[in-house]
Parts: structure tokens; sequence; C-alpha cells
């Protein structure tokens, strides 16, 4: 697995990260600097195991993870979970050859499809050299879409009216829990 090391210290200065308790914040920070959590913020770990590394039992940190799924922090897939805004808040070169070689394998290592779109979709403005990434990001052929000033163009004539636009949301991003944030004294 690719792994990245780097935790930038504007964490601590999100708005967001200031208004939560102690334990939302120690588990995205793990989420950011975990053991396996690789250049594109992806992670595959069991929640048991996740709550092993924040010292919280099992039911805790499922209760913990839903409730940062459902602030739109983490998406899951499956056993994959993927910090939504890793890239932005971490790799500020992020247009070096090296780094985006790096995102390319931590991609290539994730087993789910609908991840890999979902990082390469909300990611779109950066050239990840990964293989079919505008068919992927478009869900169309490479042939009709042309790229200038890294923006995807897609060059498909539009659908006839009352036709029914494609979505820009990758498909298979589920919210898999109710939304129930923690309770002081939990």
């Amino acid at each position: 697995m690719t792994f990245r090391t780097v935790q930038s210290t504007g964490f601590w200065d999100d708005p967001w990260v200031e208004e939560q308790d102690g334990r939302v914040k120690l588990l995205y920070l793990f989420l950011f600097t975990g053991p396996k959590v690789n250049t594109v913020g992806l992670l595959k770990m069991s929640l048991k195991k996740i709550g092993e590394y924040i010292a919280q039992d099992r039911e805790a940190t499922e209760h913990l993870m839903r409730y940062m799924i459902t602030e739109g922090k983490v998406l899951q897939f499956g056993e994959w979970f993927w910090v939504k805004n890793f890239i932005r808040d971490q790799i500020r070169n992020y247009h070096s050859k090296d780094i985006l070689t790096g995102m390319k394998n931590a991609l290539q290592e994730c087993s789910r499809p609908d991840a890999v779109k979902a990082v390469l979709t909300h990611y779109e403005h950066i050239p990840i050299p990964y293989p079919d990434r505008l068919k992927i990001i478009s869900g169309r052929s490479p042939d009709r879409l042309t790229i200038r000033n890294n923006t995807v163009r897609d060059t498909t004539p539009p659908p006839p009216e009352g036709g029914g636009g494609e979505s820009k949301k990758a498909p298979g991003v589920k919210y898999p829990f109710p939304a129930e944030p923690p309770q002081e004294g939990y």
C-alpha cells in the first residue's frame, strides 16, 4: 500500500474540527494519520481495529463513524473508508510527478471501483495518471472528451429536450447509517 506520513497543522484550525468533542477529533485525526491510510485518503480497516487504535469499543467506533459519514467527512465503500478532503487538506504540492504517481498507485490498490470513481470524480481537477481516468470520471468514451486547462470537457451532443441528463454524483456512494451525533457522556 502507498502510505503518507505528514499531517497538516491546519487540521486544528478547521471550524468543523473545533466544534467536535474529543472522541470525534481523535477518530478524524486517526483517519488522516492511521498506519494504513494511503496517499488519497483511502483506508481498509475493520471498525474493531480502528477502535483499538482510538481506544473505543466496536459499538462506540461504529457510532462515531456513522456520525463522520452523516457529516460528509467520510464515505464508506464496503470495508474501505475514504476521508473526502484528504488530498486538499494534506498534500499541498499535488502536481508533483512523484505525488501523482503515488496517488495512482494508491487507487490501483483499492479493490472497490466505486471508491476509485468517487476519488477521481471529487478530484477531477488533479491530473492523476490513472488508466481510463477520463472515462471513469465522465462515464463516457475517452474519444468524446477533451481537456483544456485541466478541465474535462465533453464533446458529446446534449440530450434532446426532456431527455434527462446524467448525475455528476458517483454511483454506489451510500450513507448507510442514520444520523445521530455522539451524545455527551457517551
